[in-house]
Protein backbone atom coordinates (compact mmCIF):
# COMPACT_ATOMS: atom_id res chain seq x y z
CA UNK A 1 0.00 0.00 0.00
CA UNK A 2 1.33 3.48 -0.91
CA UNK A 3 2.27 5.81 1.77
CA UNK A 4 -0.04 8.91 2.47
CA UNK A 5 1.91 11.36 0.77
CA UNK A 6 2.30 8.84 -2.38
CA UNK A 7 -1.42 8.62 -2.62
CA UNK A 8 -1.62 12.48 -2.41
CA UNK A 9 0.93 12.62 -5.37
CA UNK A 10 -1.44 9.60 -7.21
CA UNK A 11 -4.49 12.48 -6.94
CA UNK A 12 -2.78 14.77 -8.29
CA UNK A 13 -1.47 12.67 -11.29
CA UNK A 14 -4.59 10.87 -11.85
CA UNK A 15 -6.81 13.95 -11.87
CA UNK A 16 -8.56 12.52 -9.02
CA UNK A 17 -9.45 16.00 -7.84
CA UNK A 18 -8.20 18.52 -10.34
CA UNK A 19 -7.77 17.64 -13.86
CA UNK A 20 -4.47 15.49 -14.38
CA UNK A 21 -1.47 17.29 -15.28
CA UNK A 22 -1.05 15.94 -18.87
CA UNK A 23 -4.46 16.93 -19.77
CA UNK A 24 -4.37 20.28 -17.94
CA UNK A 25 -1.17 21.40 -19.94
CA UNK A 26 -2.70 19.95 -23.13
CA UNK A 27 -2.49 23.47 -24.78
CA UNK A 28 -0.66 25.28 -27.14
CA UNK A 29 2.73 27.31 -26.68
CA UNK A 30 0.70 30.11 -28.63
CA UNK A 31 -2.44 29.65 -26.00
CA UNK A 32 -0.07 28.99 -23.14
CA UNK A 33 1.90 32.45 -23.79
CA UNK A 34 -1.00 34.45 -24.36
CA UNK A 35 -2.16 36.94 -21.63
CA UNK A 36 -6.03 36.85 -20.78
CA UNK A 37 -7.11 39.86 -19.62
CA UNK A 38 -7.52 40.50 -16.46
CA UNK A 39 -5.41 38.01 -15.42
CA UNK A 40 -1.71 38.88 -14.44
CA UNK A 41 -0.08 35.59 -15.76
CA UNK A 42 -0.05 33.50 -18.50
CA UNK A 43 -0.22 29.63 -18.72
CA UNK A 44 3.45 29.10 -19.58
CA UNK A 45 4.39 31.67 -16.72
CA UNK A 46 2.60 29.80 -13.91
CA UNK A 47 3.88 26.77 -15.33
CA UNK A 48 7.90 27.75 -15.32
CA UNK A 49 6.92 29.17 -11.78
CA UNK A 50 6.33 25.76 -10.33
CA UNK A 51 8.74 24.40 -12.70
CA UNK A 52 11.56 26.14 -10.95
CA UNK A 53 10.52 25.69 -7.43
CA UNK A 54 9.51 21.94 -8.33
CA UNK A 55 13.65 21.79 -9.24
CA UNK A 56 15.02 23.43 -6.52
CA UNK A 57 13.05 20.81 -3.99
CA UNK A 58 13.48 18.28 -5.77
CA UNK A 59 17.01 19.33 -5.87
CA UNK A 60 17.25 19.30 -2.44
CA UNK A 61 15.87 15.79 -2.17
CA UNK A 62 18.90 14.81 -3.96
CA UNK A 63 21.34 16.72 -1.34
CA UNK A 64 20.70 20.33 -2.80
CA UNK A 65 20.29 23.34 -0.98
CA UNK A 66 17.36 23.42 1.05
CA UNK A 67 16.95 27.34 1.76
CA UNK A 68 16.36 29.50 -1.17
CA UNK A 69 18.34 32.20 -2.26
CA UNK A 70 18.73 35.07 -4.51
CA UNK A 71 19.48 32.74 -7.35
CA UNK A 72 15.58 31.23 -7.14
CA UNK A 73 13.88 34.85 -6.16
CA UNK A 74 15.57 36.48 -9.56
CA UNK A 75 14.11 33.70 -11.62
CA UNK A 76 11.22 33.40 -9.83
CA UNK A 77 7.48 34.48 -12.55
CA UNK A 78 9.42 34.97 -15.68
CA UNK A 79 8.54 34.95 -18.83
CA UNK A 80 8.90 31.65 -20.77
CA UNK A 81 9.83 31.96 -24.45
CA UNK A 82 7.22 29.54 -26.84
CA UNK A 83 9.79 27.20 -28.06
CA UNK A 84 10.32 26.46 -24.04
CA UNK A 85 6.18 25.10 -23.55
CA UNK A 86 6.71 21.33 -24.74
CA UNK A 87 9.84 21.08 -22.36
CA UNK A 88 8.43 22.96 -19.16
CA UNK A 89 5.44 20.31 -19.59
CA UNK A 90 7.52 17.51 -19.34
CA UNK A 91 9.37 18.32 -16.39
CA UNK A 92 6.77 18.99 -14.13
CA UNK A 93 5.02 16.13 -15.23
CA UNK A 94 8.41 13.78 -14.83
CA UNK A 95 8.93 15.82 -11.55
CA UNK A 96 5.93 14.98 -9.67
CA UNK A 97 6.08 11.65 -10.81
CA UNK A 98 10.12 11.71 -9.02
CA UNK A 99 8.65 12.98 -6.07
CA UNK A 100 5.90 10.04 -5.67
CA UNK A 101 8.51 7.78 -6.32
CA UNK A 102 10.21 8.90 -3.68
CA UNK A 103 7.20 9.54 -1.32
CA UNK A 104 6.80 5.91 -1.93
CA UNK A 105 10.32 4.44 -1.55
CA UNK A 106 11.14 2.47 1.38
CA UNK A 107 13.19 3.51 3.33
CA UNK A 108 12.73 7.24 1.45
CA UNK A 109 15.14 7.45 -1.03
CA UNK A 110 16.32 10.82 -0.24
CA UNK A 111 19.68 12.86 0.89
CA UNK A 112 17.98 14.98 3.56
CA UNK A 113 18.86 15.22 7.03
CA UNK A 114 15.85 13.54 8.16
CA UNK A 115 12.36 11.56 6.86
CA UNK A 116 10.41 14.13 8.33
CA UNK A 117 12.60 17.35 6.38
CA UNK A 118 12.03 15.40 2.93
CA UNK A 119 8.35 14.71 3.61
CA UNK A 120 8.19 18.50 4.39
CA UNK A 121 9.92 19.32 0.78
CA UNK A 122 7.34 16.54 -0.94
CA UNK A 123 4.44 18.02 0.75
CA UNK A 124 5.56 21.47 -0.74
CA UNK A 125 6.02 19.77 -3.97
CA UNK A 126 2.57 18.26 -4.05
CA UNK A 127 0.65 21.33 -2.87
CA UNK A 128 2.38 23.99 -4.68
CA UNK A 129 2.20 21.63 -8.10
CA UNK A 130 -1.39 21.14 -7.32
CA UNK A 131 -2.07 24.95 -6.52
CA UNK A 132 -0.49 25.87 -10.03
CA UNK A 133 -2.50 23.47 -12.13
CA UNK A 134 -6.01 24.93 -10.31
CA UNK A 135 -4.58 28.23 -11.88
CA UNK A 136 -3.58 27.24 -15.24
CA UNK A 137 -7.22 25.19 -15.06
CA UNK A 138 -9.12 28.80 -14.13
CA UNK A 139 -7.09 30.86 -16.80
CA UNK A 140 -7.79 28.21 -19.66
CA UNK A 141 -11.96 28.99 -18.83
CA UNK A 142 -11.43 32.46 -18.56
CA UNK A 143 -9.68 32.15 -22.04
CA UNK A 144 -12.57 30.41 -23.20
CA UNK A 145 -15.13 32.85 -21.43
CA UNK A 146 -12.76 35.91 -23.74
CA UNK A 147 -13.57 33.78 -27.33
CA UNK A 148 -17.32 33.46 -26.25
Amino acid sequence: MPSDLATVFDHILGGFDIPDPESCLRVSAAAANASVEPLPTTIAENLAHAVMWQTFWLGALRGGRSKSGMTEWNQDWRKPEPHEWSGLRAQFTEGLREARRIAASEPMDHQMGSDAEAVGILTRIAVHGAYHLGQINQIKRAARRAKA
